[in-house]
């Protein structure tokens, strides 16, 4: 059964365009990068800082999405929708004014926990709102529009980062122009109008911790892997084509257009095919596409692809297979829960890099990175094989 009050495309598209604001914690700043370092360049450890602002927001979301999942359990989802939309249009945008890099990172540390609200109650109220093969689709779409506003906003801000490395912070005022749609579009959720879940076909479904840890653990890593391309690539392209921010945008952009594609084709391809092969298939595209991008110059449009691929199909496999599973009552903490797991992984991400860039250099990073996913995508699918859990 669907909720008959959100069965609306208003409701929905509502939904979807939500899910555009926590991209832009990231993309919306990774072609800015280059220009802030050179903005800060007498500050002590500046290419430890300037990094740090594309993912200390994560750090915030992976702490904030559990007590958001917490809240939405027992309290209206829609109204803390509307104050996290709140903060973060005004978190974002301090960036444009502060002259301080400490000073930046806070507010990028406030972005992530409204980013953590955003994220958590949205998710949970597609969950909520649709059953089978229109959640499975509307998931399949939120990861597309992930990638779609990737685009949009990685070769915009590539522009503006060319007139002034401050002007994308401008961006984040969107979520204002989100507002006056969640008030009138989104139904509030009653408790006793939701069902049981089920996954797949089963009749009846516990929910299994071991399935919890797998998932979970694919997001952090997957996210650990997706953040190792926006902190290497400007920099890797500045050095291989002397690339400018336009360029940077451009490229990520084209790694975002296939994520969009592949998310988007997600409903169509889980018919029939278990969640486990799908994450193999996303990690051999993973490691393939990492290692296309430090081949040759002429590759790296080709690995950007393939690499984009994988990850989109990575991503709505993970939010399809807990939305499907996680039971009413505990569905906004599991699904928090995945958001930790992600933004978590975007955090450490800078520190792992950092520490595989410092040791082996650029390239080699994305060549590990490569391997260790062809490694991953061998373990899926010797597990997939002996495995015969709902995963």
């Amino acid at each position: 059964m669907t909720n008959k009050q959100a069965d609306t495309w208003f409701t929905k598209t509502t939904l979807l365009l939500s899910f555009m604001l926590p991209v832009m914690t990231a993309t919306t700043i990774a072609p800015a990068l280059p220009a802030i370092e050179k903005n800060f360049a007498s500050v002590e450890n500046v290419e430890v800082l300037v990094r740090l602002i594309l993912t200390i927001p994560s750090i915030f979301v992976a702490l904030g999405s559990p007590l958001a999942g917490i809240i939405i359990d027992r309290q209206p989802r829609k109204p803390f929708l509307i104050f996290t939309l709140v903060i973060f249009g005004l978190a974002g945008i301090s960036g444009l004014f502060l002259d301080s890099l400490q000073l930046i990172l806070v507010g990028r540390g406030l972005l992530g926990l409204s980013v953590a609200g955003v994220i958590t109650v949205n998710t949970t109220l597609i969950a909520d709102y649709y059953q089978d093969n229109t959640r499975a689709k509307l998931l399949g779409l939120k990861a597309s529009v992930l990638a779609i506003a990737s685009v949009i906003f990685t070769i915009l801000t590539g522009f503006l980062v060319d007139i002034n490395w401050r002007l994308p912070f401008i961006s984040y005022l969107v979520s204002f122009l989100l507002i006056p749609l969640v008030v009138v579009f989104l139904p509030e959720v009653e408790k006793s109008s939701s069902s049981p879940s089920k996954i797949n076909h089963l009749d009846t479904f516990e929910f299994p911790i071991k399935n919890i840890f797998i998932t979970y653990s694919i997001v952090l890593l997957n996210q650990i892997v997706y953040f190792f391309i926006l902190l290497n690539l400007p920099f890797y392209l500045q050095k291989v084509v002397s690339s400018g921010g336009i360029t940077s945008g451009l490229f990520l952009g084209i790694f975002n257009i296939t994520m969009a594609i592949a998310s988007i084709s997600y409903g169509w391809i889980k018919k029939g095919v278990s969640f486990i092969k799908i994450y193999a298939f996303g990690f051999l595209c993973l490691g393939i596409g990492y290692i296309l991008i430090i081949l040759s110059n002429d590759l790296i449009i080709l690995g950007l692809a393939i690499a984009g691929m994988g990850r989109g199909l990575i991503m709505p496999n993970t939010n399809v297979y807990l939305a499907y599973a996680a039971p009413f009552h505990l569905r906004g903490f599991l699904l928090g829960g995945l958001v930790t797991s992600a933004f978590l992984g975007n955090f450490i991400s800078v520190f792992i890099n950092q520490f595989l860039v410092e040791i082996n250099g650029i390239e080699n990073t994305f060549l590990f990175t490569g391997i260790f996913m062809l490694v991953c995508f061998g373990i899926t699918l010797v597990f997939s094989r002996f495995n015969q859990s709902s995963l």
